[in-house]
Parts: structure tokens; C-alpha cells; sequence
């Protein structure tokens, strides 16, 4: 399926002339001036307009994929534990670089969350502009915590697919989470399963260790979280990430250092170009104008053969006069 477009690429001269020539057969003619001539002025300016049909293929707006990244940022996400002592946030900004990279050519949104979740990066395709965020993402000051709630995001994800699946039915969609699972507040997580019937796929992805690690109050503040005086310890939750999840009907992974991801069943086919094709109809005009001219000719021959007749037909003229 193709959309087409007319645009005039003129030759104001020709345009003139023909305007000219019609102009002429209004104003100088003593007798009515034929349909024909003036159906042959016209064609002459519609071809010094020079109109050209453009056309491309309409790339399907259904196909390709949308990617929904959750990320918890809370101050947990700052322990030193992953990579032999970087933070684990350093994880989270290295795998959503290898995510744009393994999906380039999807939309990205990206969630974040820590005392409330915010869209941080509504649906793009500038895959690098979502890795520069991640990398700049950081964590939550300890000091403006009030405790984590790992399922924060599930409603604004929500909204994501909803909106994912109102612009485009056939997009495969993919939700990605990136957390350590650790959930301080008393209240238990919210489900995620309501997302699963809006998804394609689904990847969590797990960081932290076990034994845990203590974390900076902020990135680059050399001050760590105290709890009763002590180095408070953050411990990855294992349990709560695979949770996650199986109510997605995803798959989990533990990243404790840079690599591939998982696969999933989302696949994002390069962009096919469209190019586009263009039709010039000035030969179908010219082969009009011909077959008026030539109309025009040949009844100017028959009224030139019609005033011979009738002159040879007049008696001939008598010679003399009264001397």
C-alpha cells in the first residue's frame, strides 16, 4: 500500500505561453475562438506546471516492539555489590545499554521508582537517549526514603502498555525490570499478573548478592547508610525477583557482572527503508496535446480546402468598362 502526493515542479515559461496563446484568441479572434484551441492552451500550461505523482510504501504503524523498563533507584540500588564492589545501579545503566543495543529499532519507555514511580522517558526510539539516562540515573538519597515498595511501578506499567497496545495493536511488548527485590515497607508487594495478558514477554533482571553489601547515602558521597549506628547492609531478594517474574509469565536473571541478556520472544526486525517512487505524467499530457493539434491541423486543412473549392466554383470576373 502506497500514499501518493502531486507536486508542481513549473516552468513559469511554458505557463506563460500557454497563457499568452489563450490570452491572444480571446482578445485578438473577431469571431468566436474554438474549444479546441483553448483545450490546447490549457494542456500547454498544465504541462509547464510540470505536476509529479511522489508515492512511498506506509510502513505498518501495528508492527515492531515496545519496550517497558522498570527500574528501582531506591538507596538500596546504591550497595556496592555488584562487580566486585561497584554499585548496583552500575548494573542496571550497563544492561539497559546491551537492552537498546539488542533492540534497536523498538520504543522505549522507561519508569522509575523509589518513594513513587514517575515516567521518566515516555515511548522513543532514541535507544541511546535511554542509556544515557540509565547512566546518569543514580539512586535515592537514603535521607529521602521511606522505605522501598519493589511493586511501585505497576500501575504507571500499566498505563504504558494500555497506551502500547491503543497506537499499536500488533507491536509485541516487553517489560523489563531491573531491582534487587528488597522490600522494606510493611506492606506486601502488588501482583504484576494483571500486565501478563498485555505482554509479549518479560525479563527480570536481579541485582545484589546474599551476603549484601553496605551503600553510599548518594552516589559520590563517600558516606555510607547507618542503621542503629551500625553500616546498614542491603541482601538482594531472590524469592521477590522470581515472583515477579512468574506473575508475568517472564524469566529472571541474576546480573552480577556485564554480558549478554537473556533472550526473549521479542524480536525487532530492522526497519525496512521505503523508497520512494515517483511517476511523471508530462508524456501522457503531451501525447493529449499531439492529438489536439493534430485535430487542429487537420481541420485547418479542410477549411483551407473548403475556401479553394469555393473560390474556383465563383463565375470569373468580366474585364471593361465605358471608354
Amino acid at each position: 500500500m502506497a500514499a501518493a502526493t502531486m507536486i508542481v515542479q513549473p516552468l513559469w515559461w511554458v505557463v506563460a505561453c500557454g497563457a499568452l496563446l489563450a490570452v491572444a484568441q480571446l482578445v485578438v479572434a473577431r469571431r468566436p475562438v474554438p474549444v479546441l484551441r483553448l483545450a490546447i492552451c490549457a494542456v500547454v500550461m498544465v504541462i509547464g506546471l510540470h505536476p509529479v505523482f511522489t508515492s512511498a510504501p506506509i510502513t505498518g504503524r501495528d508492527h515492531g516492539a515496545d519496550v517497558v523498563v522498570v527500574i528501582d533507584r531506591t538507596t538500596s540500588m546504591g550497595a556496592d555489590d555488584y562487580q566486585g564492589g561497584q554499585p548496583r545501579m552500575s548494573g542496571v545503566a550497563s544492561d539497559i545499554a546491551r537492552l537498546v543495543g539488542d533492540y534497536r529499532g523498538a520504543r522505549f519507555s522507561v519508569i522509575a521508582m523509589d518513594d513513587n514511580a514517575r515516567l521518566e522517558v515516555p515511548f522513543t526510539t532514541d535507544g541511546d537517549a535511554v542509556a544515557g539516562y540509565a547512566a546518569a540515573l543514580g539512586w535515592q538519597r537514603s535521607t529521602q526514603g521511606s522505605g522501598s515498595d519493589i511493586s511501585s511501578g505497576v500501575g504507571l506499567a500499566a498505563q504504558e502498555l494500555e497506551a502500547s497496545r491503543r497506537d499499536r495493536p500488533q507491536a509485541q511488548r516487553l517489560l523489563v525490570y531491573c531491582g534487587d527485590g528488597e522490600q522494606t515497607i510493611d506492606t506486601a508487594p502488588a501482583s504484576f499478573a494483571p500486565l501478563a495478558d498485555e505482554l509479549t514477554d518479560a525479563l527480570v533482571l536481579g541485582y545484589g548478592t546474599q551476603a549484601g553489601d553496605i551503600m553510599q547515602t548518594y552516589p559520590g558521597s563517600g558516606e555510607y547508610v547507618t542503621f542503629q549506628g551500625a553500616p546498614a547492609v542491603s541482601h538482594i531478594d531472590q524469592a521477590a525477583l522470581q515472583a515477579i517474574a512468574e506473575q508475568t509469565r517472564g524469566r529472571y536473571a541474576h546480573r552480577d557482572a556485564p554480558g549478554p541478556l537473556p533472550a526473549t520472544s521479542v524480536s525487532v526486525q530492522p526497519a525496512a527503508v521505503a523508497t520512494p517512487t515517483s511517476s511523471d505524467p508530462t508524456w501522457v499530457l503531451a501525447l493529449v496535446l499531439t492529438g489536439l493539434l493534430g485535430v487542429e491541423v487537420w481541420r485547418t486543412v479542410r477549411q483551407q480546402a473548403g475556401w479553394r473549392s469555393q473560390r474556383r466554383a465563383l463565375p470569373p470576373r468580366c474585364g471593361g468598362g465605358v471608354r
